[in-house]
């Protein structure tokens, strides 16, 4: 008696489609898009590595390291955040705690003194 050997059909029900915001693919067999590491992001369908993610912007009153990422300000500087690199000093005569700082308008003067600029 010949053998007859039957193959089955194989239907895929896999789909594809581009990363969403905040995560890549490497391609290749991968099932899902992995997320950037805390605090970087990408575009959707951009992220084509983990080197696609890039720093996000950082909240005011923080500073961007480029190794560490987002960190806060020390007392009595600040940072508009966005990329800013480093704080700035508080103009002479005025301070705020760490972290606070996020403009120049946003520091009290301090008790005894006084601003008519409101600065």
């Amino acid at each position: 008696y010949p053998v007859r050997i039957l193959h089955k059909a194989v239907v895929s029900t896999q789909s594809t489609g581009e990363c969403k915001e905040n995560t890549y693919s490497e391609g290749g067999f991968e099932k899902e898009c992995k997320a950037c590491p805390q605090g970087k992001g990408v575009k959707a369908g951009k992220g084509v590595d983990e080197n696609s993610c890039t720093w996000l912007p950082c909240k005011a009153g923080d500073y961007l390291d480029e190794k560490l990422g987002c960190l806060e300000c020390k007392e009595n500087t600040y940072s508009e955040g966005g990329f800013e690199k480093e704080c700035k000093a508080c103009p002479q005569g005025k301070g705020v705690k760490a972290g606070k700082g996020a403009r120049v308008q946003s520091m009290p003067t301090r008790k005894g003194s006084w601003s008519w600029t409101g600065i």
